[in-house]
């Protein structure tokens, strides 16, 4: 009997120590699940405003790039600051003619991390935005008084909402999609020319866990 008793207690400790899993018909290593990870990410975007009467925008194409860190708190829930170079804008139709705003930022976001099994994973949180520079370009029938109407002089500082998920491909990449707009407007000048707007984003990409 303790023969078969120290057997059992090895054979546990052995399996304790290997610590693996099977989640949803995938095999899954639960003594890494825990560990800090670092992470190269890389998206591209479609961007524009929520705009107003008599502002009609469209979508500009950019993109968006940083590094992401995963700061498990269990085997299902998470912390991922991440910091973001990103490229935002939109174009808009006016009774002055078109023009295109071009804006980067640096993004900070802090999000939870929900792991649906080994593969699918929800993300969910807030995210900073600062603007580093911002640039206009207008059409010939703009006139020069009636371009300061669109100068950028609102708070370069922005507050953000970001939902999205997240697919393992394979242990090393992830493929990512992510909506994120500002928890408030924007009224560059206080004028009824450019109406209230947020920005807002959709973007795909990949992520490439280091280690």
């Amino acid at each position: 009997m303790k023969k078969i008793f120290l057997l059992a207690t090895i054979l546990l400790a052995t399996r304790t120590l290997s610590a693996q899993t099977y989640l949803n018909s995938d095999r899954y290593d639960l003594s890494s699940s825990t560990d800090p990870i670092v992470a190269f990410t890389a998206s591209a975007s479609m961007t524009n405003t929520t705009g107003g009467a008599n502002f009609n925008t469209s979508g500009l194409a950019g993109f968006s790039a940083g590094f992401a860190f995963d700061l498990p708190i269990n085997n299902t829930l998470s912390i991922t600051p991440e910091i973001l170079y990103a490229q935002k804008g939109y174009s808009a139709s006016t009774s002055f003619g078109n023009f295109t705003q071009r804006s980067q930022y640096i993004d900070i976001p802090v999000l939870a991390k929900f792991k649906a099994g080994s593969r699918i994973s929800f993300y969910a949180g807030p995210q900073i935005s600062y603007a580093i520079s911002s640039s206009n370009s207008f059409s010939a029938s703009f006139t020069k008084s009636q371009q300061q109407n669109y100068v950028n002089t609102s708070s370069n500082l922005l507050l953000q909402g970001v939902i999205g998920l997240g697919i393992n491909v394979t242990n090393k990449v992830e493929l990512r999609a992510r909506y994120a707009i500002d928890m408030q407007g924007r009224n560059t000048n206080g004028n009824n020319i450019v109406p209230s707007y947020r920005n807002q984003a959709v973007q795909l990409g990949f992520g490439f866990k280091f280690g």
